[in-house]
């Protein structure tokens, strides 16, 4: 599932919309998330947050954190994932963060202190 974002705090060069970032140039990026879970069912095997980048017709996925929740005890009423990763993208790339949910009920909601963030560095 695609995480989606109600606005931004800043986007200088106007390169996100529609949840996603398109690289402008070639380049080596930064991007960052911290994903906020509100009611998290612990049934769940595996709960994954993801840096989708597309680059024309292929996908690659990379991990940025990794739980699993049913080795609590009851269904968590806050949780959260983390993570960075440098990345090389291509002009035209596109990115966008994802999370993926393995067993359990759908019973989470994205909370509001969910973040994304990236920048170029080189």
């Amino acid at each position: 599932m695609t995480v989606t974002f109600d606005g931004e705090t800043f986007d200088i060069g106007g390169n996100f919309s529609s949840n996603t970032f398109t690289a402008p140039v070639d380049g080596i990026y930064l991007f960052g998330a911290h994903l906020d879970f509100d009611n998290l069912d612990k049934s769940s095997t595996q709960i994954l947050l993801r840096i989708v980048q597309v680059r024309g017709a292929s996908t690659f996925i990379t991990h940025l954190d990794q739980k699993d929740p049913n080795e609590y005890a009851s269904d968590l009423e806050h949780f959260g994932l983390n993570g960075s990763t440098l990345m090389s993208l291509a002009a035209n790339d596109e990115i966008s963060l994802a999370v993926y949910q393995s067993g359990g009920a759908a019973i989470s909601d994205i909370g509001a202190s969910t973040r994304f963030w990236g920048t170029m560095i080189n």
